[in-house]
Formats: structure tokens, C-alpha cells, sequence
């Protein structure tokens, strides 16, 4: 049984490890269900952004669309298999990296610039 105690105004749990394992199995059984529910609202941002500010083509998206929607799939099932232990960033994020691309720093980026582009470039 979970142990609760206050930390300032918070309370808080402690879990034993079965606990904890039944917990973070329901936080990514949520946070599967939650993308596939809004996963066609994703796709269609991200094919809306490339088709008007790149030029993208019915064809160029499908093709890009198939790729993604596979990764997004196997991002789900990630999700729906949560272990603790997968505390590290997605597999997509290490590729990125190995290619000198470090997309953590993106958001901050981002924020700092309030939401125009980073001076970093091709």
C-alpha cells in the first residue's frame, strides 16, 4: 500500500515497486490512449505546415505521412508498454543526435525567440 506523506503543500506517495510498476503501466496505457485519440489532429498540423510553408504535394505528404504514422505507431506502442526503466529519450531522438542534431534544446529556443525560428541554420 502506498505510503503518503506532505511535502510542503503537496502530498505525496511512495510506492513499492509493484506498486510503482502498476502506476507507470496505467500512466502509458493513458498516454497511448490519448494520442491515438488526437493522432489525426497531429498528422494533419504537420502535413498542414509542410504542404503551406514548403510546397509539399498530395504525393511528397503521403509519402512523408506512411514514415511518420509508422514511427508514431511504434511511439505508441512505446507508450503502452511503459517500463520505468525507459526514462532515456525515444530512440528517434538518439538518431538525431548521431546526426548533430539536438532537438532538446528546441524548445527553448523556441520560447526565448517567442515562437519565431532559431538562428541556427542548414
Amino acid at each position: 500500500m502506498a505510503t503518503f506523506f506532505k511535502l510542503g503543500k503537496t502530498l505525496r506517495a511512495k510506492f513499492n515497486k509493484a506498486e510503482q510498476k502498476a502506476v507507470d503501466y496505467e500512466i502509458g496505457q493513458q498516454a497511448a490512449a490519448f494520442e491515438k485519440l488526437h493522432a489525426d489532429e497531429h498528422d494533419a498540423m504537420i502535413l498542414w505546415v509542410l504542404h503551406s510553408e514548403y510546397g509539399w504535394g498530395e504525393k511528397r505528404l503521403r509519402q512523408f505521412w506512411d514514415k511518420y504514422r509508422a514511427a508514431h505507431m511504434d511511439l505508441i506502442r512505446r507508450y503502452e508498454t511503459y517500463d520505468s526503466a525507459w526514462e532515456d529519450a525515444w530512440v528517434c531522438q538518439h538518431k538525431l543526435r548521431e546526426a548533430g542534431i539536438d532537438i532538446s534544446k528546441w524548445p527553448h529556443e523556441w520560447d526565448l525567440n517567442k515562437g519565431g525560428t532559431s538562428n541556427g541554420g542548414d
